[in-house]
């Protein structure tokens, strides 16, 4: 093989990686989010609810988004959940999406404290439930970068062994 077949198979090796990792946790969500979509609906109400940042780099990269604390009444008794969504965007700030300062106003609307929320939760499990069932595009979009990468590692690796 040459040194340009080797390249071509290092290529292949990161796009498929890359492309398994976009590939990978959105089809899992994608399913979760259209599974719960089918689970029983119910009532339940907001707990508690709050903007969530997280600290990655001495508060450089911090994101902030809502984190929710639910309950609601099931077949086999009351049950809490923390989960918004699957697979639906939940929005999430950061210093490239906006100004650092704060989040829209609108980001809790429908999650303060004390509100009535429906609430969907599996019927095998019914500690498991969510808020947003369902699936955003943003999804599918990445499932499809991750088969683009996918479908050009896969040509790398042709194009190495024609070499």
């Amino acid at each position: 093989m040459t040194v340009e077949g080797v390249r071509s198979l290092v290529f292949a090796a990161v796009a498929a990686m890359a492309g398994l990792g976009f590939v990978i946790p959105n089809a899992i969500a994608v399913r979760r989010g259209l599974a719960a979509e089918r689970w029983i609906r119910t009532r339940g109400r907001i707990q508690k609810s709050s903007i969530t940042i997280d600290s990655y780099v001495q508060d450089r990269d911090a994101t902030r988004g809502p984190t929710v604390l639910y309950s609601y009444e099931a077949h086999d008794g009351t049950h809490q959940g923390t989960r918004i969504s699957f697979a639906r965007a939940v929005p999430v700030m950061s210093r490239w999406t906006q100004p650092f300062n704060g989040l829209p106003p609108d980001v809790l609307a429908g999650l303060r404290a004390k509100t009535e929320v429906d609430v969907w939760y599996d019927p095998e499990d019914p500690a498991q439930a969510v808020l947003r069932p369902g699936v955003d595009g943003a999804y599918i979009g990445l499932i499809l970068l991750g088969t683009l990468l996918l479908t050009v590692s896969a040509t790398l690796v042709h194009t190495a062994y024609s070499l």
